[in-house]
């Protein structure tokens, strides 16, 4: 079997996985809610407006949920941040596997 390029599915998680707003906002959240002003404080370095651009994406990826200007994972979010979690472990265990070979 001749592999020439990822799946579709596999090249949307990836871009998501790979955009620093998206990761940030996803580490930040919990399973409760937290009003916006609280995201704003502690996501620094992106303006206002794309901030709430980057929330409405991940909401209408189902990722997080909103109510009031609240913020919250979904179930589908708490994977995400799952997933990241483990690109994180899995990130640190090369730094530290390159660290062994100097």
């Amino acid at each position: 079997m001749t592999v020439r390029d990822i799946s579709f599915g596999s090249k949307v998680g990836l871009s998501i996985l790979s955009d620093k707003w998206y990761m940030l906002v996803l580490q930040f959240l919990t399973e409760e809610s937290k009003p916006f002003m609280a995201v704003r404080n502690a996501i620094r370095g992106i303006s206002t407006f794309n901030l709430l651009i980057i929330l409405s994406k991940l909401e209408s990826m189902k990722l997080l949920s909103s109510e009031d200007y609240e913020y919250q994972l979904t179930s589908d979010g708490v994977k995400a941040q799952a997933l990241i979690s483990q690109i994180e472990q899995f990130g640190n265990q090369e730094l530290a596997s390159l660290s062994d070979d100097f």
